[in-house]
């Protein structure tokens, strides 16, 4: 499976627990200095085990090793998800893994997320009034 099917049904199951699971998976590659610019649904694969999920990043040529320091963590989350129930579970986890207000970590992710998602209509905007 991959990300991308539990932001298309969230009643897939354990879904709480795999979205947990990827937000420590993504907090270990911020710790690591690992930043996936491509952070994306279609780029994480989800295998589950016995033992509980591995995570697989594909499109690897789409990544950059710098210091991660909060906020960039943060912000790597931005286009993972539109839905808020989705983003209040993964900042709550990162607010965990951070040791920072979890209220305080969903404000700037979901800034982050919307800003983005407003690129991104923005960019539909001007590619369908050039292509009439």
């Amino acid at each position: 499976m991959t990300y991308r099917e539990l932001t298309t049904d969230l009643n897939y199951p354990n879904h709480e627990d795999i979205l947990r699971a990827f937000t420590r998976f993504s907090f270990k590659l911020h710790q690591n200095g690992i930043n996936f610019l491509d952070h994306s649904p279609g780029n994480t694969l989800i295998k589950i085990t016995p033992n509980g999920y591995n995570f697989y990043l594909v499109d690897l040529n789409r990544m950059q090793f710098e210091p991660m320091p909060f906020i960039k963590g943060v912000r790597n989350f931005n286009r993972l998800s539109k839905f808020p129930e989705i983003v209040k579970i993964m900042s709550d986890e990162y607010a965990k893994c951070v040791n920072k207000d979890p209220d305080e970590v969903y404000t700037l992710m979901w800034q982050y997320t919307n800003e983005f998602r407003t690129k991104i209509r923005r960019k539909k905007r001007l590619k369908s009034k050039f292509k009439k």
